[in-house]
């Protein structure tokens, strides 16, 4: 009887913190953006909204970055665009589910996003463009590149894979449950993404207020139908009819997109560039954004607009 008495003080005391607890206690510092550009909305078919923001030249070499799966497009790429905005008139398009985009509560596919990717390019003036995707913008990126030709110059992949090899029962159970934890409390899934993002020194200490904004805006349903997205694409079959010249970017230790699953990738593509960013994982677009920035600049620089 004791011990039921304490997990039930447990239970009171954990719902108590997070009704009465302010969320953003642990982070006192001043709310600073560590990229500040503006952006815009763009309207696609079908009425769907998204969000994307540009910066660099205007009228130089259009660059589309798309970023991966839970976070969004100034999240992703707030250390690497700054390494690029001299040279290339960079667009960071937030992903549907993601960031200011619209946010559409049920299942959807990698190759659906594509599409809406090509009709974002069209009606926000971008014909055509070099693309760069990391890890889940990896997959749309290919798939992109497959659907819509026209579309890619030149393409960018980055620790992502054509297939990830996993089971796919206990992928979606794991999904599944964290889903259920994250619904509980925001709070606590916006902890453990910071907890890791300080021990990797992902995030500079004077934005650790406008990151943990950022963690408390996710939402555990558009997450979960995201992680689906991922587990449901097999790009293995297509990938060597892609045209565009590519470039694969392999961080070594990857913890999220394996390694093997990278180099299948590279394997299964027509003659890439392979670079390596050796012994660093998924947090390399943060930790290692000067190496990304150079692979990406020089591939683009030596393949025609």
């Amino acid at each position: 009887m004791r011990g039921r008495g304490l997990i039930g003080a447990g239970f009171a005391a954990f719902g108590a913190w997070h009704l009465l607890g302010s969320q953003a206690g642990r982070h006192r510092r001043p709310r600073i953006n560590p990229l500040p550009i503006p952006g815009r909305s763009v309207f696609i078919p079908g009425g769907i909204e998204y969000f994307l923001r540009e910066t660099g030249p205007v009228g130089a070499r259009p660059l589309i970055l798309i970023h991966g799966w839970v976070y969004e497009s100034l999240l992703t790429w707030h250390r690497l665009v700054p390494l690029l905005d001299d040279r290339f008139r960079v667009v960071m398009i937030d992903q549907r589910n993601h960031g200011g985009s619209d946010r559409i509560h049920r299942p959807y596919s990698i190759e659906g996003v594509a599409d809406e990717m090509a009709a974002v390019m069209a009606v926000a003036g971008y014909p055509s463009a070099d693309v760069l995707g990391y890890s889940m913008g990896g997959m749309v990126a290919m798939s992109l590149a497959h659907r819509h030709p026209a579309r890619v110059g030149n393409l960018v992949l980055a620790a992502t894979a054509a297939h990830r090899k996993v089971n796919p029962r206990v992928e979606r159970a794991v999904l599944m449950a964290g889903r259920a934890l994250w619904r509980l409390s925001r709070v606590d899934g916006a902890a453990v993404t910071n907890l890791a993002f300080r021990y990797l020194k992902a995030i500079q200490p004077e934005y650790q207020t406008w990151v943990w904004d950022r963690l408390l805006d996710r939402d555990p349903d558009l997450a979960y139908w995201g992680g689906r997205a991922i587990l449901d694409f097999d790009f293995r079959a297509e990938a060597g009819n892609l045209t565009q010249p590519t470039l694969v970017v392999i961080p070594t230790r990857d913890q999220l997109i394996a390694p093997a699953d990278q180099y299948e990738l590279a394997g299964l593509l027509a003659a890439p560039t392979v670079v390596e960013v050796v012994g660093v994982g998924h947090e390399a677009v943060f930790t290692r954004a000067g190496d990304l920035a150079t692979a990406v600049t020089d591939f683009l620089e030596k393949e025609p607009a």
